[in-house]
């Protein structure tokens, strides 16, 4: 059984590389390692083209060395397939997407982590809620607010 996973190119490194000092300042010193994936993944129906993974503790372990003893901060991953039809733009759309999951946080003693997505919607929804897209937020504290009165009351 051949593995579906190679070492990304220095091309694509570096054009990874560039998108993180452009767009994310926060992640300059945490240490990526870079996965193309061979095939085809799917998730919830819909095609996985990029992917953005903490490891676990053994895998921090074995990535550690004297450059890096703490070892691997993010596992990044890329369709290979895919990558290569994209443009430019496209790349950076799909770079800065996968990073936008990255949660940077100095504070603590690990500082590199994940976070969902703030929005997940529809594309109509969207349109029909242009005047106010943070209708959902703007909810939520409504109701945090109401309830967090309720509590104190009782």
């Amino acid at each position: 059984m051949a593995i579906r996973y190679e070492t990304m190119d220095t091309q694509t490194e570096n054009f990874i590389k560039s998108t993180i000092n452009s767009f994310f300042p926060d992640l300059r010193n945490a240490v990526f390692e870079l996965v193309c994936d061979t095939k085809k993944r799917k998730s919830g129906g819909r095609s996985v083209i990029s992917k953005i993974e903490k490891p676990n503790e053994v895998l921090r372990f074995v990535s550690s060395n004297e450059e890096n003893p703490e070892g691997i901060d993010y596992v990044l991953m890329l369709d290979k397939n895919v990558w290569n039809e994209l443009s430019d733009n496209d790349k950076t759309r799909v770079v800065r997407h996968v990073l936008q999951h990255t949660d940077v946080d100095f504070e603590k003693e690990m500082p590199y982590g994940l976070r969902k997505p703030e929005v997940s919607t529809f594309y109509s929804e969207i349109e029909y809620n242009k005047d106010d897209p943070e209708w959902m937020e703007r909810l939520e504290t409504i109701a945090d607010s109401l309830y967090t009165r309720e509590d104190e009351n009782e």
